[in-house]
């Protein structure tokens, strides 16, 4: 397989050529098109320089040399991490990738943040021409210690396998702790926290100007999510999309449903996982069915579900959100209990019912019994 490395903190970079070192003790063929300058917080920007939107004409770029990895054929180029990719997607730079590393980017890509990063932003360029990527980043350390390069290089060979056999177009966002491989509490799937490591902030200077600044965050993070469990010592990895639809007409196709779970499961039982969050069908908003209608395939759906999750040895944690499941407390013990199967559970989101104008409590007090977390 034929692997582009890439970055947003530019080819001359540590993180960078430490992942190429790793990546070239691999069986993959490993090409370097990566931007010749820091380009961090670029997203998914194809620019060239600060003054251009589109880096449009000539490819500029140069061949250039990775310290101890000097046989991997490598390019700077003049331009974002995105279009490195596109570039060399349309073949720029000889055979396309078939798969985009971008990193390891100095400093953790955690939160809703990460829209802005350039590092998740390569991978995500990649995705949208049918690739998979992996964005790989390392936190930052403490007291002026050298960074834990290795530790994140380390880690993102090890992802390789679980990327290659994932759906096309995955995108994995790999954050390391700041500690020794040996010392790594393990690799965790993590939600994105509501807020990076780092928060936005204006300030005003001495000359009474404006100024956008970047300040450690004091938000306390919600437990499941990277920022909290990356602070606790793990590596955390998330799956991220670019742009799609919020409703995909897809979504209602239930081979879909049962091929991604299928999917899933092996890569659930290799990180000793044994919950999967679902939802329940979705009424087709354009031909929605009548409601008992609606109920018996969401029931049948999930019976099919439940099944396939029993036979894995993993368990369904159906929220109380969207879907005919989660509609009402009433909806979630009718599933529960046509369903019969105990690999179905649920997950409770005090915040939902609100939505639906319920109480909280009641509906908790109504489906407890069945809760494996809230």
């Amino acid at each position: 397989m034929r692997i582009q490395v890439t970055n947003d903190d530019g080819i001359s970079s540590e993180g960078l050529q430490e992942l190429v070192r790793h990546l070239a003790d691999t069986d993959h063929e490993i090409v370097v098109i990566a931007p010749d300058s820091d380009w961090s917080g670029a997203g998914t920007s194809l620019a060239n320089s600060s003054d251009s939107y589109v880096n449009l004409g000539e490819i500029r770029s140069e061949r250039v040399t990775i310290d101890g990895a000097e046989h991997v054929e490598a390019y700077a180029v003049a331009g974002a991490p995105a279009y490195t990719v596109v570039v060399a997607r349309l073949g720029a730079f000889g055979p396309p990738p078939d798969l985009i590393v971008s990193g390891i980017n100095a400093g953790a890509n955690t939160g809703r943040a990460v829209l802005h990063s350039g590092t998740v932003g390569a991978a995500l360029a990649g995705q949208n021409f049918g690739l998979s990527g992996l964005a790989v980043s390392a936190a930052e350390t403490a007291d002026d210690h050298p960074w834990y390069w290795s530790t994140a290089a380390a880690l993102a060979v090890e992802m390789l396998d679980l990327l290659i056999e994932a759906p096309s177009r995955t995108v994995l966002n790999l954050n390391a702790p700041a500690c020794d491989l040996d010392d790594c509490h393990g690799v965790r799937w993590a939600r994105l926290a509501p807020f990076g490591t780092m928060r936005a902030a204006i300030t005003t200077d001495d000359n009474d100007r404006q100024q956008f600044e970047l300040r450690p965050s004091d938000a306390v993070p919600p437990p499941d999510t990277d920022v909290a469990l990356l602070l606790e010592g793990f590596a955390t990895i998330t799956t991220v999309v670019g742009v799609t639809e919020a409703w995909a007409d897809d979504s209602l196709d239930v081979q879909i449903d049962t091929d991604d779970l299928k999917r899933a499961i092996p890569r659930m039982q290799r990180f000793n996982c044994p919950f999967i969050r679902v939802m329940s069908y979705p009424n087709d908003a354009k031909n929605p069915l009548p409601e008992k209608e609606w109920r018996d395939e969401a029931i049948n759906r999930m019976k099919v579900l439940a099944k396939i999750a029993e036979d894995g040895g993993v368990i369904l944690a159906h929220e109380n959100c969207s879907g005919w499941g989660g509609q009402s407390a009433e909806n979630s013990n009718i599933l529960l209990g046509e369903v019969d199967n105990p690999a179905l559970k649920v997950v409770f989101d005090t915040g939902n019912p609100v939505s639906y104008g319920q109480n909280s409590w009641d509906y908790y007090n109504a489906v407890y019994l069945s809760l494996i977390h809230f």
